[in-house]
């Protein structure tokens, strides 16, 4: 049922990646004062799951693959959503998730 649902999701995020993937990165400009609260749907989403799902996993492990699954595919919509997960340092925080940092 987690993998119909991450396919779900992604199903979704094709739909809006091409609406929202040219102000998917103003939330890390300052020149453009971005409100982290109302930059796109994707971006508030990815940010979801990057800040507060982590906390929740640690307890939960069986949902680690969707998790995953959701934020590889995000990766896969184009060089907008890979900036986007370095300038939000996925990386790190999935490490410190990983490590318990």
């Amino acid at each position: 049922m987690s993998k119909f649902l991450a396919g779900l999701l992604y199903c979704a995020m094709l739909k809006i990646y091409n609406d929202e993937k040219d102000r998917l990165c103003d939330i890390f400009d300052p020149s453009k004062k971005a409100d982290p609260k109302h930059t796109t749907v994707l971006g508030n989403f990815i940010f979801l799951l990057l800040d507060k799902l982590p906390e929740v996993l640690r307890n939960y492990s069986g949902m680690m693959s969707p998790y995953l699954c959701l934020l590889a595919r995000f990766a896969s919509l184009g060089p907008e959503a890979r900036l986007y997960l370095l300038r939000a340092e996925a990386l790190g925080r999935l490490l410190r998730m990983f490590y318990g940092a």
